[in-house]
């Protein structure tokens, strides 16, 4: 920290009633804006990160001047401030006394002047879902919140031993991103976490000149081995880890004619079975993003792990990022109509929306279904499918009202836009793509993929007895540090240490079906799919799995 921050300045301020604070300016050290505080009775402190979407980080907009123009517009409507005036009062005589304690020699200096008394309002003025039943509370808070169920490392405790088998390691790759925050760790609720894990040997199937393996075996003292049977036993002739992650993704690998990259996750899993199999024992895998490009493998894969009894999780960051606005769908609830706005190419991005989607979708009531059929359009299909009712037009403009990065007008000179009402969107989407999923209970869902639209991955749904649309935004964090992937790192590590998966398997099996057959109907002149192999069934766990406040 001394290193990046070459002039920090602090202002101390003293309150009336005794309370002491400091604000630290600490420029080259973070790019944010955050809170911590002693709470009276909390043994840990309180945080919190106050999100300024600013371009270009992800963002076309500055999208936090929206919440303050509606607190100006209730205003002008109601009469009466949202909040005191007394605050801005207050904080404008700070940052005037802090400046002239500086020009006196950074002297401590009295402030009679500034006994500013007020209230606060009872009720928070932030940015959120005003409907509490969608909102998670303390009753419900995942892993992230929870460090009883995670492996913090102690002094003396040994570490749980990790394989990582990965397609390639080098900067801004999946197994960098994920194995850098075993190895050092991450932030979870308000302070920095080391996982009792300890990466021990590593498998990497190809190393470009970019590789970043070999440094970090040295840095972290692991060693590489030439064979996944070898990496698992450490060199020996035994399983002699706790925990295998394959991490097949990115690298220099064929497509199929679906445009299915074929990454060898498959091949990874079976290896890893193996193993198991020769030496009587089975430890934890979570596998990176969805099982395969072949539902048939996939489901052989899912079957492995029940056979051989060991705990098996997949999938990607996005069901346990942070949601902007903080919502679950209440657990058994009924709904009517699901649509998910993705971005990016085919194959890794498409499976990001529809896991994304499932995970808000297998909370209605009885569970997850499976799928009855599937169709994927595009084109100029995609705007006549949703005139024609195959698709909600105002599920989309909820979707769209979460995104903070609009294309077209914003890129040009930052105003807000709204795409449907001034025909925006088909000028800015040249390619538009829609999923249209059926599942076995009737539920009718939609991935409409709109590159040139927005940057976000945005989802809404409308929910029996509710007459406005629920949406949400699933936050991904600004590279290269993608902190979304610490969400996810918290998950495996959550499995590591209890031997039980925190969601099931059978979420990312049934992705990986549903992206296979709409990459099929795509391939078979746009057909709709019967899909009765898809009849995957499961129960959502109880508590939501995302990152919460």
């Amino acid at each position: 920290m001394r290193e990046l921050v070459k002039e920090p300045v602090a202002y101390h301020y003293e309150h009336n009633d005794g309370l002491r604070c400091t604000m630290l300016l600490l420029n080259g050290l973070v790019q944010d804006f955050n809170f911590a505080a002693h709470l009276t009775g909390q043994a840990e402190p309180f945080s919190t990160h106050m999100y300024l979407p600013m371009p270009p980080a992800r963002t076309t907009l500055a999208n936090f001047f929206s919440p303050q123009v509606n607190n100006v517009e209730k205003m002008f409507l109601t009469g009466k401030a949202t909040y005191p005036v007394e605050r801005t009062l207050l904080t404008s005589g700070l940052t005037t006394a802090g400046v002239e304690s500086l020009h006196q020699g950074q002297q401590r200096i009295a402030t009679p002047h500034l006994a500013i008394a007020y209230q606060p309002t009872v009720e928070s003025t932030f940015w959120q879902e005003e409907r509490a039943h969608l909102t998670p509370t303390e009753k419900n808070t995942p892993v992230l919140t929870a460090p009883r169920q995670t492996a913090t490392r102690t002094n003396g405790e040994q570490p749980l031993r990790v394989a990582v088998l990965a397609t390639v390691y080098h900067y801004r790759s999946h197994a960098q991103h994920f194995c850098d925050r075993l190895m050092v760790g991450y932030p979870v609720a308000g302070r920095w976490h080391r996982p009792n894990l300890q990466v021990v040997s590593l498998y990497v199937d190809q190393r470009p000149s970019n590789d970043q393996s070999g440094d970090r075996a040295r840095e972290f003292g692991f060693n590489l081995y030439p064979t996944i049977a070898e990496t698992l036993r450490c060199g020996g002739d035994k399983l002699a880890v706790d925990a295998v992650l394959i991490m097949a993704e990115h690298g220099d690998y064929p497509t199929n004619k679906k445009g299915q990259f074929l990454y060898p996750r498959y091949e990874f899993f079976k290896d890893c079975v193996k193993v198991f199999e020769a030496d009587g024992r089975a430890v934890p895998i979570y596998n990176d993003k969805h099982l395969s490009y072949s539902f048939a493998k996939a489901e052989e894969m899912v079957d492995d792990a029940h056979r051989l009894s060991f705990p098996f999780l997949a999938g990607s960051s996005l069901p346990v990022t942070w949601r902007l606005p903080d919502v679950e769908l209440p657990l058994g609830c009924g709904i009517e109509e699901a649509l998910m706005v993705g971005v990016g190419i085919s194959d890794p991005m498409d499976y990001h929306a529809l896991e994304a989607m499932q995970c808000m979708l297998e909370r209605r009531k009885g569970g997850e279904t499976g799928v009855r059929s599937v169709q994927y359009i595009e084109g100029a299909a995609v705007w006549q499918a949703g005139d024609e009712g195959r698709w909600s037009w105002q599920l989309l403009q909820a979707a769209l009202a979460r995104s903070d990065s609009p294309c077209g007008l914003p890129d040009e000179d930052g105003r807000t836009i709204d795409l449907i009402r001034t025909g925006q969107l088909q000028a800015l989407v040249k390619q538009p793509a829609a999923y249209f999923i059926e599942y076995n209970d009737g539920l009718r869902a939609t991935l409409l993929m709109l590159n040139g639209a927005i940057k976000d991955f945005c989802f809404a749904a409308r929910l029996r007895g509710e007459a406005t649309p629920v949406s949400t935004q699933f936050l991904l964090t600004p590279g290269p540090n993608v902190t979304y992937s610490a969400c996810l790192i918290s998950k495996i590590e959550e499995m590591i240490a209890t031997g039980r998966a925190p969601y099931p398997v059978e979420r990312t099996l049934l992705v990986s079906g549903m992206l296979e057959s709409c990459l099929t109907s795509k391939l078979q002149q746009q057909e709709q799919l019967a899909t009765p192999h898809l009849a995957v069934t499961y129960q959502a766990p109880t508590l939501p799995q995302h990152a919460v406040a």
